[in-house]
């Protein structure tokens, strides 16, 4: 299911987004999060990582990248109603076969 589609409410204990959040418009994201935050059970487990950069582009292979930094990202997971459980950057080759600095993020629902 693309994460536009969700609308569920309390019905999983867990959302793993691996690499595919990323693609999501910066200015849309807070709606998704916040999808994704309905749609947890209390305590409910989120995992998500991200391309690091200094804002929205097309990579190599022409793809939408929200490219965040990370402060903004763990700002707006915070905004959603997140709470940071683990927060990891660390170096990684998308499909465009570029390396780059990369952040992932384990989140509860508070």
């Amino acid at each position: 299911m693309q994460f536009d589609a969700l609308d569920a409410d309390a019905s999983f204990d867990g959302v793993w987004a691996h690499a595919c959040l990323l693609h999501v418009p910066q200015a849309n994201l807070s709606g998704t999060l916040t999808a994704i935050h309905r749609s947890l059970r209390a305590d409910g487990l989120h995992f998500a990582n991200y391309k690091l950069g200094n804002g929205e582009n097309r990579d190599t292979l022409g793809r939408l990248n929200n490219f965040p930094d990370s402060a903004w990202l763990k700002s707006i997971y915070r905004s959603a109603g997140f709470e940071i459980i683990d927060a990891e950057q660390y170096k990684g080759q998308g499909c465009d076969g570029m390396q780059r600095d990369w952040l992932a993020l384990t989140v509860r629902k508070q």
